[in-house]
């Protein structure tokens, strides 16, 4: 009864706040959610540059750096972003496009080369020694930027407090390498005196796989002409990135994974496998439930309300713990261990989508 009455009385709350706003004239100045943003390119090295969004935390609070999925930009964590403000205004935040993303991209297109995993790691590295940051540090990765945060907390342990990965890349995509395999298949049937290696037949066919299939479920890769190379370049780069091969150099209890259980391209086996192998050096396991490949998009409050917990040193969240979540109920389970995701509240939920024309 009691939890009623204060949910009710932050709904009357939240509605005095809606007609206030109402109130305000369409002429009056935009509120700005963000207004100690820096944002530009920054020299990481001589002649390597990478686009930049900073937000300085308070002091004390963990600065959270974001690696972005395969066809991210800075702008895609934007939802996610907002439900960490919701959470704690104080947390520092840096976006950055990596290389072949975003305003780096541009920056430097047409892409020629292949750009492999390792090379973002170095980035990364680079961008944080730029930016000499003090006070605790943590990465979260989506997808592409799962595999660069798990490859640079095994490289570099010391550098992140911890870090975050979510529907990691960890090896080339099962479906996409059979469907290549097949294609190579039937050229050396129909062509079997065409000089060219296995490997190099399958770097051309790859080439159209992404060209043809890939804008049909990311229509953003056809933004600007250059990003479907870029996207080439990627993934021909991680092609022989093996999650399960960084697992003896990562960190005790620092990495923290989390699933998305209806993910049509991280398949929950394959991650179950990884978790196997890893989860005696992991700090937790998150499955989400009905959810799909962009979690920090998907089910950006929980996502916030996760990492949240987690860079502030939840104790709960340890030891290679494994929780379910569940989107209904906007909680993580484990054991007799119920953990709430959705800090934010719904007063912030519908406050951001009402002043978002302002």
């Amino acid at each position: 009864m009691a939890e009623w009455y204060s949910n009710m009385r932050s709904l009357i709350l939240c509605l005095l706040t809606l007609a206030t706003v109402s109130l305000v004239p369409l002429s009056a100045p935009a509120l700005t959610r963000h207004s100690n943003w820096q944002k530009g390119m920054v020299e990481i090295r001589p002649g390597q540059k990478l686009y930049v969004e900073q937000r300085l935390a308070e002091p004390g609070k963990q600065t959270i750096y974001m690696a972005n999925g395969l066809t991210w930009s800075t702008r895609d964590w934007k939802k996610f972003v907002d439900a960490l403000t919701d959470i704690d205004p104080g947390l520092g935040i840096v976006l950055y496009d990596m290389r072949g993303m975003g305003r780096t991209l541009l920056e430097y297109a047409p892409i020629r080369e292949n750009i492999t995993i390792d090379e973002q790691v170095e980035d990364l590295r680079a961008l944080r020694m730029k930016l000499g940051i003090d006070g605790p540090t943590a990465i979260v990765g989506l997808s592409y930027g799962g595999g660069v945060a798990i490859a640079y907390l095994a490289k570099y342990p010391e550098d992140f407090n911890v870090g975050i990965a979510m529907a990691p890349f960890i090896e080339r995509l099962t479906d996409q390498d059979v469907i290549i395999n097949s294609w190579i298949t039937q050229h050396r049937n129909m062509f079997p005196f065409d000089p060219r290696t296995k490997q190099e037949l399958y770097d051309h066919y790859l080439r159209v796989l992404i060209y043809t299939t890939y804008p049909l479920a990311e229509p953003v890769l056809l933004e600007n002409r250059h990003k479907l190379e870029a996207t080439y370049r990627m993934v021909q780069g991680a092609l022989n990135f093996q999650a399960l091969g960084q697992i003896a150099d990562l960190p005790e209890d620092k990495l923290h994974l989390v699933g998305a259980m209806s993910d049509d391209f991280v398949k929950p086996e394959r991650l179950a496998l990884f978790w196997e192998a890893l989860k005696d050096k992991a700090a937790s396991f998150l499955k989400l439930q009905k959810t799909k490949h962009k979690i920090p998009t998907e089910r950006p409050e929980m996502a916030a309300s996760w990492t949240y917990e987690i860079v502030t040193a939840n104790p709960a969240i340890a030891g290679g713990a494994v929780f379910e979540g569940d989107p209904a109920k906007a909680q993580a389970v484990h054991g007799d261990v119920v953990i709430p995701l959705k800090k934010a509240g719904l007063c912030a939920s519908i406050l951001r989508a009402v002043l978002k024309p302002f």
